[in-house]
């Protein structure tokens, strides 16, 4: 390994062994992420059609359907670490 020009012996790491948590939140993290961003299937079926006949407009602000919840929070929670 090279460092400022000078050959050094390359280092090594490892990672630290980790406690799994006893429950997963990944499921509520993925209907988190869904009610957050995504938006339904005709909407996006609507935005593709205008984009494939060139009436798609990327330029102006995507506008949120009343199901979706696009707005970004100001306050955040502290760190669960």
């Amino acid at each position: 390994m090279s460092v400022n020009g000078e050959l050094r012996e390359a280092f090594s790491g490892r990672t630290l062994g980790m406690e799994f948590p006893e429950k997963s939140y990944a499921q509520e993290c993925k209907n988190f992420s869904h009610e957050k961003y995504c938006r339904p299937i005709a909407e996006v079926e609507k935005i593709l059609q205008q984009w494939e006949e060139g009436k798609y407009d990327s330029k102006s602000p995507a506008k949120p359907s009343k199901n979706s919840s696009l707005e970004f929070e100001e306050d955040f929670n502290e760190p669960l670490v």
